[in-house]
């Protein structure tokens, strides 16, 4: 539900699954969001226009292994990365975790490509670089590493 703080009066925003994740652009304007559609199943990435109170869907998944979340906006506002991790179907494991780059005109990009590798934290410098940890889970246990790596967009 959309709140008019002055006013108090809500309304639903239509066309939109269950929020799961969400995060607030930097001016307020917009709330991106990943939300789980149960008929038919499927996970929706998108963004809230929030004084129009308008749903703008520029992904979906059908997967039932998959989840969307770790939302971080660029400075900008036009721009925001989300994690999307997939599960090994039979044992409940990671199998991969990559950022994805979504603009608000539609467009996205996968910007990593990590097997077997986890994507935590990730957030923007600036409107050009991304900052995100890396968990690496492909050696034993006593050779699980955090490492700390920096994308630059090109403009």
């Amino acid at each position: 539900m959309l709140v008019d703080p002055t006013t108090g009066i809500a309304h639903a925003v239509e066309g939109i699954g269950q929020i799961e994740n969400y995060a607030w652009s930097p001016d307020a304007s917009r709330l991106a969001f990943t939300a789980l559609h149960e008929s038919p199943f499927e996970w929706q990435v998108g963004w809230i226009d929030i004084p129009k109170g308008t749903a703008h869907i520029i992904g979906t998944d059908e997967s039932v292994y998959t989840e969307y979340d770790g939302l971080a906006w660029a400075p900008d506002g036009r721009r925001f990365i989300v994690n999307c991790s997939a599960e090994n179907e039979h044992d409940d494991g990671m199998n991969s975790s990559d950022l994805w780059l979504y603009d608000i005109g539609g467009g996205r990009c996968r910007l990593t490509a990590t097997p077997r590798e986890e994507e935590l934290d990730g957030g923007w410098i600036d409107n050009r670089s991304i900052r995100f940890s890396l968990l690496d889970e492909s050696g034993t246990a006593d050779t699980i590493a955090f490492i700390q790596r920096v994308i630059e967009l090109p403009q």
